[in-house]
Formats: structure tokens, sequence, C-alpha cells
């Protein structure tokens, strides 16, 4: 039985740590889900209160004017309220739906305003982690080596990102744009090579005329310095026979 109990102090340790860690600490997290198609069908008060209590915390963070937040409220509360936005909403899937084009279909049917589209949207950002730009590091890195070039390696990510998104290697259709393009690959790399070229040429031209106006103005500098220091030469020689004479 004390087995069983620090069992249960244990995971209950683990489960208040993830929560510290994690966005779910913030009521905010919690007051997004208003957007939720299935909060919409089927609990419409709670979507609405969430709602309230979400433009409540954009508010006072200065993200939208109080104007803008009753806008906001009395439009969305006008869009769920249709019977074809109540249908879609209970209708939605999780699994063959991304909520994303479920409202952008929604605004487009309905005609929202800007403001509201906008609002929505930074919301459904709010849910995005970084994992899709750690693995593009993770890719990138996969694919850098010695002495590549930028363009090199954007060029490898295009084709990359192309196949993935057409399902892999198998599922891509050789066409004839493609066999040109392969055709033309000397070419373009060597017309690629002379741009560089005279790019790098052209810097060089402005470095070496940066160079020579910042040796000019060192020159100019230590000139001045040197008049300085003899006109201050000349005057303390003055100064001296000028006492000695006063004291004749």
């Amino acid at each position: 039985m004390a087995f069983k109990q620090q069992c249960v102090e244990f995971l209950k340790a683990i489960c208040l740590k993830m929560i510290e860690k994690s966005p779910l600490k913030y009521p905010l997290c919690k007051y997004i889900t208003f957007c939720d198609p299935a909060v919409i069908s089927a609990k419409r008060k709670v979507c609405l209160i969430r709602l309230g209590n979400c433009l409540t915390i954009i508010r006072e963070s200065n993200r939208l004017s109080a104007s803008q937040c009753d806008l906001i409220e009395e439009e969305f509360t006008r869009l769920i309220s249709k019977e074809s936005v109540i249908r879609a909403a209970a209708d939605y899937s999780r699994k063959s739906q991304r909520l994303d084009k479920f409202w952008s279909g929604t605004f487009k049917i309905h005609e929202c305003s800007e403001v509201l589209v906008n609002f929505i949207r930074s919301i459904l950002i709010l849910s995005h982690g970084n994992a899709f730009v750690e693995r593009g590091f993770s890719i990138n890195k996969e694919m850098v080596v010695e002495n590549q070039l930028e363009g090199s390696l954007v060029g490898l990510r295009q084709v990359c990102d192309a196949v993935h998104s057409k399902g892999g290697l198998k599922n891509i259709e050789v066409n004839k744009g493609m066999i040109s393009r392969v055709r033309n690959a000397r070419s373009e790399y060597e017309l690629a090579r002379k741009e560089r070229a005279a790019q790098n040429k052209e810097k060089e031209a402005e470095e070496k005329k940066r160079r020579a106006v910042v040796d000019e103005v060192r020159e100019l500098k230590a000139k001045k310095l040197k008049l300085m220091l003899e006109k201050d030469h000349e005057m303390e020689v003055i100064d001296n026979r000028l006492k000695e004479l006063s004291g004749h």
C-alpha cells in the first residue's frame, strides 16, 4: 500500500512539473478554445464566456483597443448564431479537417470584417510551436557540405520540400520542363558563376574605395594634428619672448 501511494505521489509530481513547464498554466490557453467548432456546436454559452475572457486578456495587454474587442465580440456572437455555421461546426472532424481551413471557409462565405479575421488568425497562430522550424534546421544540417553556397542549400531544400509534398519520389512525374532544366544546368551554373564574379569585383571596388577614403581621412587628421602642434610651439616661443621683453 505504501508503494502504491509513493507511485501516486511520483506521478502527481511529474504531472505538476509538466504543467509548470507547459503553456497550460496560462489561462489564455483555455480561453482560446472558444474557436473550437466542438465547443461552438455543443456549448455556445461557454464559447462566448471564453471569448470574453480571451478579449479581456488581449485588451489588458494593449494588443487591441476596447472598441475593437467590442466589435469582435458582437460580430462573433452573430456569426456562431447562424444555422449554417452551427451545422458546419457540428459536422467538423479533427481527423479530416484543419481548423484554419474551417475558419477561412467560414469567413469567405459570411464576409466577416478584417478585424475579426485578423483576430482569429492571431489566435490560431498561438497554438503553433517551433517543431516545424526546428525540423527544418535538422534537414538543413544533413544537407550542408563543405564550401557550399547559400543558393545551393536553398535549391536542395526546395527540391526536398517538393518531393515531400508529393508524398515521395515515386509520386514525382518527370516532365519535359524538368528534363530541359537538367540539360541546361551547366549553362545556368556558368551564368551564375559569372554573375557572382561580377558582384565580387564590384564589392572589391567598393571596398578599395572605402579604404582609400579611410586612409585619406587618417592622413588629414595627422596633418591637422601636426599643424596644431607646430602652431602651439610657435605660440609658446612668442610667449616666452614677450616675457623676456617685459622683464627688461
